[in-house]
């Protein structure tokens, strides 16, 4: 059923105004920003704002998007340089663990 003219004058088509702070509160709420004790103010001002809690969904939306569009497409690749470092280390890790076990074995 489409909207008359007149329907379209009820509250529940009317878009909620939502004041320029609560809209910079809902963008740092959406984007993870506030502090723990502004989050839990924001949250008992989001459950009686009409308007609020759609606005704050759009919001973690946009979040999610911008964090998936700044992934690298993919992953970095280390510098041979480093490559070499850490497989080092590793093979110095399981060399000391096998000398460890040995030992602990020979003090049994």
């Amino acid at each position: 059923m489409q909207p008359t003219l007149s329907s379209l004058n009820s509250p529940q088509f009317k878009p909620a105004v939502i004041e320029e702070s609560l809209q910079e509160q809902a963008a740092l709420y959406a984007s993870g920003a506030l502090s723990a004790r502004e989050r839990e103010q924001f949250e008992s001002t989001l459950e009686f704002h009409r308007g609020l809690p759609e606005l704050v969904a759009e919001l973690e939306e946009i979040s999610a998007a911008l964090v998936v569009a700044t992934l690298p497409a993919c992953p970095p690749v280390p510098s041979a340089e480093l490559e070499a470092r850490l497989l080092r280390r590793l093979r110095g890790r399981t060399q000391h663990g096998a000398r460890g076990d040995a030992a602990a074995k020979v003090s049994r």
